[in-house]
């Protein structure tokens, strides 16, 4: 029982934190940061949790250069180029349009992911 309301506990926490992201850009692009700056820090603050439980696990291993040069395509495609456009949007937009956008991906992803394709 007490296992259970830990686990509701922990995800309570996770949802404000999702849900303040949209505020603490707004306040961050507002304030002059780049968005350049706001994606080097938000990835080595991952990288580093990651290599740090991956450490304590004896799970970190080396990475041969082609599995680098995919890691890098894939983090320009799908981190680098839609933070960018995020932050750069968040600069403009209200933080509620921007809440609105960001919860509207999933309903759009993934029927498009499930759709047969030939």
């Amino acid at each position: 029982m007490i296992q259970r309301y830990g686990l509701v506990a922990l995800l309570i926490v996770l949802g404000a934190a999702w849900g303040l992201t949209q505020p603490l850009t707004k306040i961050a692009v507002r304030d002059g940061a780049g968005p350049l700056g706001l994606i080097v820090w938000q990835l080595f603050i991952g990288a580093v949790l990651m290599c740090g439980y991956l450490a304590a696990m004896g799970q970190l291993r080396r990475f041969s250069s082609v599995q680098l040069r995919f890691c890098t395509v894939i983090g320009v495609i799908g981190t680098i180029i839609p933070n960018t456009t995020s932050f750069t949007a968040a600069y403009s937009l209200p933080g509620g349009v921007m809440s609105i956008v960001i919860a509207s991906v999933p309903m759009f992803a993934f029927p498009i992911a499930l759709a047969p394709w030939e």
